[in-house]
């Protein structure tokens, strides 16, 4: 008899007497996730979800809630295979840490060092252990209620003073097991290991919806998503994505009340356009925009025209280009700058520039530093306005001078 027929058939010897007690019904297969599984016990109970291992004398069973359940054998009577398919979604995967003494916890680690790690269970406590003391610490996967999920970003300084940015992958034996953005398991003893240090979460950006600070951008909300907008205190816009390609928004820009639509559409990961227009009780007009890149790092073109209403129709009657640029610079901060440029035409009633101290442009270069999380993010910096005309300028010809005014913005996500 050759030996793997042999080993099979000791396998199944052993394993008979335990499926024999339960009866089987369709074509069952543990580990196989696409199926759902129907279990029966002696006194009719029944549970539907997932089994999860099968020994000689026990049944692991997960629930369809996430519980996972044990039951002896004898207390079963079937298992059927469902149609229908079984989802989990509360599973996350946590470390498990096992010490010298045989103790044991579920969680993730703060920090590393050659002299201590200290782990953050499931159930809020902060456990300090000397490296010594930890036999291992593992992935696994988990459907506890009482365990949430963690970001596996940790920052690691070894002995040389190298910063990597990296996943922890495991440890054991003294060694630290970690991947790098760039792919592949690298391992550092734990005696060469400054600091491995938890990372907070990074945050996605999400200041980008409507704007980049005054221009509009080729991103837009996402479905179902609203933004409430302040920008120097007099600017205060909401803004509802009724879908991930078009919103609307409305509000106040100083006593004056406005709405506006934007339609926008990406092309590709890196292309992303939008067209808009805006009407107020003085003033209507249109926008367009081109944003280059991902809303943690893109380039910004804008082009905006306006019209005013009756009365108005010299003072809101402008053109308006942008050029602006946002650069994260950290898990929940960004760098952003943008020069704003309105020209006018010459007014042929009075045959000379309207607006502007008669030279037909004026402009904006605004650069400022941004904060933000899941629900708000918040912008300061400088705006320098201008040009303006020095009212002391007698006898000789005026010169012009710009206007830094401290910028203050913030914003709020629901």
């Amino acid at each position: 008899m050759r030996p793997t027929f042999a080993l099979l058939f000791l396998l199944f010897f052993l394993a008979f007497p335990a499926f024999s007690q339960v009866k089987i019904i369709g074509p069952f297969a543990i580990g196989d996730t696409t199926q759902t599984h129907v279990l029966h016990s002696k006194r009719n109970d029944r549970f539907v979800g997932r089994v999860m291992g099968w020994s000689t004398d026990s049944l692991t069973f997960l629930t369809e809630g996430g519980i996972p359940l044990a039951f002896p054998l004898s207390e079963l009577s079937r298992v059927e295979v469902s149609d229908n398919q079984f989802f989990i979604e509360n599973a996350v995967e946590v470390f498990v840490l096992k010490t010298t003494d045989g103790s044991v916890f579920q969680g993730f680690p703060k920090f590393i060092s050659e002299k201590n790690i200290i782990f953050k269970t499931s159930k809020a406590r902060t456990v300090r252990l000397k490296p010594e003391d930890v036999v291992s610490m593992e992935l696994e996967e988990t459907f506890a209620r009482n365990v949430a999920p963690f970001n596996n970003e940790y920052s690691l300084v070894d002995s040389k003073g190298i910063l990597t940015e990296c996943e922890l992958v495991r440890y054991g034996e003294g060694q630290l097991f970690y991947q790098t953005r760039a792919g592949g398991t690298k391992s550092l003893p734990v005696q060469r290991v400054r600091k491995f240090d938890h990372l907070k979460s990074r945050e996605p950006f999400l200041g980008n919806g409507r704007s980049l600070m005054l221009s509009p951008t080729g991103f837009n909300l996402k479905k179902g998503q609203m933004e409430f907008r302040n920008i120097e205190y007099g600017i205060n816009t909401f803004a509802y994505g009724f879908s991930d390609h078009f919103s609307i928004g409305g509000g106040l820009v100083s006593f004056l009340p406005y709405i506006d639509a934007k339609f926008a559409q990406d092309f590709g990961k890196y292309v992303h356009v939008s067209a808009g227009g805006f009407a107020s009780p003085l003033m209507f007009g249109g926008h367009a925009s081109l944003s280059l890149g991902t809303p943690d790092y893109f380039i910004n073109l804008a082009y905006l025209k306006s019209g005013g209403i009756g009365y108005f129709d010299t003072e809101f009657r402008f053109e308006g280009s942008s050029f602006g640029a946002s650069v994260r610079t950290g898990r929940r901060s960004r760098l952003f700058g943008e020069f704003l440029l309105l020209t006018e035409k010459v007014d042929p009633e009075i045959g000379e520039f309207y607006n502007f101290y008669n030279r037909g442009y004026g402009n904006a270069f605004t650069l400022g530093y941004g904060y933000f999380n899941k629900s708000i993010h918040f912008e300061t910096g400088l705006v320098a306005l201008g040009p303006y005309e020095s009212s002391f300028c007698f006898p000789g010809p005026c010169n012009a001078y710009y206007v830094p005014i401290p910028l203050v913005a913030f914003g709020i996500n629901f």
